[in-house]
């Protein structure tokens, strides 16, 4: 269950969440045709994420604690219908602002029936530990949290003839912190269920893109000490053949088309993003992956 939003900017060619730029909240133009945007499916699963850090050397010992400890419990959870997928992505750092001992290096993110209760992903305390019959688990769980879709920023599944290669292709995760405020947060989720969201599932449609996910955070419901903040989880797909596109004229090109006006108009109404934990490259473990 990969999933995932890319979110370039036009006028400088990177990920905007790497930016840090403040934008001022505009409101949209009068008059903009929105008619044909793309719309998302199945609008209301939960989410649950739990980010981890393995030391050197350690990642076989960690899996092997998946193994025994965590993968019966999902397949039980599977069986019921508690949790329709679970994706455990090795990660890779592009860019971010963490310190050494702040290194992340799993996200398992699962997906869940609208009312499922925390307990039943993560146990009472929302941090997975030990468990009889497996000796001295290295790992360190970061942060658990709770999730939602971000409004008509959900397109999970990729186009047909892509749908096999989901353990293949690289992943984009971002950590994203927009400011805790109710205006920005709004802000950011019109223009997400107004303009990025559609205009990514338009692409997933077209085949150029693999899939989308963007996710905000609902609640969290652990966090280590010293670990950064955010509230925006996207998770995204890339198709290798399409990486050397000129994806600026891309995005500029869908915006006019989708809405009518100019890409940089809609950037310029993005609120401040205060913390950018991290930028990394994912792989999708095929041995975790419930297809």
């Amino acid at each position: 269950m990969p999933s995932g939003t890319h979110l370039r900017s036009s006028a400088c060619g990177v990920l905007w969440l790497l930016t840090g730029w403040c934008f001022s909240c505009t409101p949209p133009e009068e008059g903009e045709d929105q008619g044909s945007r793309p719309r998302s499916p199945n609008p209301n699963p939960v989410f649950f994420s739990e980010l981890i850090h393995v030391p050197p050397a350690q990642d076989t010992i960690f899996l092997s604690y998946l193994r025994v400890c965590r993968v019966p419990a999902w397949e039980a959870l599977l069986e019921e219908g508690v949790i329709r997928d679970v994706s455990l992505f090795e990660l890779e750092q592009v860019e971010a602002s963490l310190k050494e001992a702040q290194t992340w290096d799993f996200l398992l993110l699962f997906e869940a029936v609208p009312g499922t209760e925390s307990e039943r992903v993560f146990g009472t305390t929302h941090v997975p530990g030990a468990c009889p019959g497996f000796i001295n688990p290295t790992h360190t769980v970061l942060r658990t949290e709770a999730l939602a879709t971000t409004p008509n920023s959900y397109f999970p599944e990729p186009h047909p003839m892509y749908r096999s290669r989901s353990t293949e292709i690289p992943y984009l995760i971002e950590f994203i912190g927009v400011e805790d405020t109710p205006e920005a947060l709004a802000t950011y989720r019109r223009l997400m269920e107004t303009y990025f969201g559609p205009e990514n599932g338009a692409l997933v449609e077209e085949g150029k893109l693999y899939n989308l996910i963007a996710l905000e955070t609902t609640e969290v419901l652990f966090q280590a000490p010293g670990v950064s903040s955010w509230n925006q989880l996207h998770v995204s797909g890339d198709l290798p053949e399409y990486m050397e596109l000129d994806w600026d004229s891309v995005y500029a090109e869908l915006h006019q088309r989708l809405f009518s006006i100019d890409l940089d108009s809609t950037w310029r109404q993005m609120p401040p993003i205060i913390e950018r934990p991290g930028n990394y490259k994912g792989r999708l473990l095929e041995e975790f992956w419930d297809q």
